[in-house]
């Protein structure tokens, strides 16, 4: 499929050697061959991927992207072969009713297991984080993450992320301050004008 071909409103962010995209459905396949246990212990919440349910979960993210939704979900590809090698996802928390609370955004990850160790999960979360401040306002991006979850733990770590509390269900959150000064994109562009061959497998 063409790179320009990506949804109404999506971007591709590009820099440090990974390109975020939007999914299409020729991705469903790779997306649930890169689905492990550990996917399903800390991300899924104990639920194996289907793949009708998939493919209607991927046709969705691009439905949030196209109507602006608080979604925006970004598969992880190696820059150059394209090949998708996980995903990131970032979603906007505004502030509640009443409050000054500057826009939060929850940001979660998942890297496939012959990808994992190699830093892919700090990369796609450093991009959003430069992205982000621009595109939406946000000023603070949050991580989530379970007790044990050493991997995660680790990508909070390289990034720059502090413990900030727990939750009452015993969930880390993270915090980092997002600077609208920074700059880690390489290249970003809207769906019309994708990187000639950004996402290409």
């Amino acid at each position: 499929m063409p790179a320009d071909d990506e949804s109404d409103g999506a971007v591709v962010l590009e820099g440090a050697g990974v390109v975020l995209r939007c999914l299409r459905p020729d991705d469903l396949a790779a997306h649930l061959a890169g689905e492990d246990d550990d996917t399903v212990r800390w991300l899924t919440e104990g639920h194996r991927s289907e793949p009708e349910r998939t493919a209607a979960w991927i046709l969705e993210n691009r439905q949030q992207w196209a109507t602006g939704g608080p979604r925006r979900h970004l598969g992880i590809c190696v820059a150059g072969s394209g090949a998708l090698i996980g995903g990131v996802e970032a979603h906007l928390e505004p502030a509640p009713p009443g409050t000054d609370r500057p826009l939060h955004v929850n940001i979660s990850y998942a890297v496939f297991p012959g990808w994992r160790g190699r830093g892919a999960a700090a990369r796609a979360v450093e991009l959003l984080c430069a992205w982000l401040p621009e595109a939406f306002g946000a000023r603070v991006a949050v991580l989530r993450i379970a007790p044990g979850n050493e991997p995660s733990l680790r990508v909070a770590g390289a990034c720059g992320f502090t413990l900030q509390r727990t939750s009452r269900e015993g969930v880390l959150e993270h915090e980092r301050p997002l600077d609208p000064a920074h700059r880690g994109v390489t290249r970003a562009f809207n769906g019309s004008r994708s990187p000639r061959g950004a996402g290409r497998q």
